[in-house]
């Protein structure tokens, strides 16, 4: 395969994964398409050099120098992009990205280096510096499979590897040994003074449409109730203009100690105003509290799905 002919593909498959909108199901897809961003990385670093190189500049490290920084900032700025094409831009993208770019300019240097010592060190570093970016894909893909042998327990909050389906908004959260309902540890959630504090669980690869509901315990500390907002959503929920009738939603004042929330499905499939949720392509599930003044505490565990 010629230069030019290999220099296009590289470019169009660049533009493919990058921009155009790729539906995805199921966290071990996401995790090799996050993984894949490497490659999409090293691929912006080939283009960079080889546009510099059809300006004249021989390989050097100052040409190499030259399109790891523009390389860098392309993988940012076409991340940015993918906001009006109908994909969310994502920073750990942008990220993976740069260090996708970081290996290819490593390798490249090893290839071209002539003292045996020094190649060495260097393919070294790109092996440590792939090793970093392939440890989220992992550590996800490793979860993912435990999360499916588990269904329908979607999360029990066990350890550190589990807190990969877990996200946060003005609020921390860690594995706790105290209030556990199902195993040893439970889901320790501090929430701080803010507008919209709560967290939440995604990634659910697997169909609830053959369950009845879905319950959860919950354990409030502190001397007052809590007002507690429960969400969830599918993945064809608008995100973009947050669109409240689109999604199911309990509200509850929950006074201090443990309580088991119990949900029907047919409730929650019911909730959007202009469609029936889709059970079998469920998104993320939301606990958060609207306007808090001071901070407060609960925990979380034991999220299933039941049949009756």
């Amino acid at each position: 395969m010629n230069k030019p002919r290999t220099t296009t593909l590289v470019v169009l498959l660049v533009l493919l994964l990058l921009i155009v909108p790729i539906p995805l199901r199921g966290r071990v897809w996401k995790a090799g398409f996050d993984a894949g961003h490497l490659a999409i990385g090293a691929a912006l670093g080939f283009l960079a050099a080889r546009f510099l190189g059809l300006l004249g500049m021989r390989s050097s490290w100052l040409r190499d120098g030259l399109a790891l920084a523009g390389a860098t900032v392309a993988g940012i700025g076409m991340e940015w992009l993918q906001g009006f094409v109908g994909r969310e831009p994502s920073w750990m993208d942008a990220a993976t990205n740069a260090v996708g770019t970081g290996a290819w300019f490593l390798a490249h240097r090893a290839r071209v280096a002539e003292r045996a010592g020094p190649r060495r060190v260097i393919w070294t570093a790109t092996g440590l510096l792939l090793a970093v970016g392939l440890f989220n894909p992992a550590i996800t893909t490793v979860d993912a499979v435990r999360q499916a042998r588990s269904f329908p327990l979607l999360a029990s909050f066990e350890d550190r590897l589990e807190l990969t389906r877990v996200g946060s908004r003005e609020s921390t959260y860690a594995c706790s040994p105290d209030h556990a309902t199902h195993g040893n540890a439970s889901l320790e959630v501090r929430l701080a003074a803010g507008t919209y504090p709560g967290v939440t669980l995604g990634s659910f690869p697997e169909d609830w449409s053959d369950y009845d509901a879905l319950a959860f315990d919950l354990v409030v500390l502190g001397d007052a109730p809590l007002r507690l907002i429960f969400e969830a959503e599918d993945q064809h929920h608008d995100r973009k203009h947050y669109d409240y009738n689109d999604r199911f939603r309990l509200i509850e004042s929950y006074a201090p100690g443990r309580h088991t929330v119990r949900v029907r499905l047919a409730d929650v499939q019911a909730a959007p105003a202009k469609r029936r949720l889709n059970l079998s392509r469920m998104y993320t599930l939301i606990w958060f509290v609207n306007g808090l003044d001071a901070p407060r505490k609960f925990h979380l565990d034991n999220v299933r799905l039941l049949s009756d």
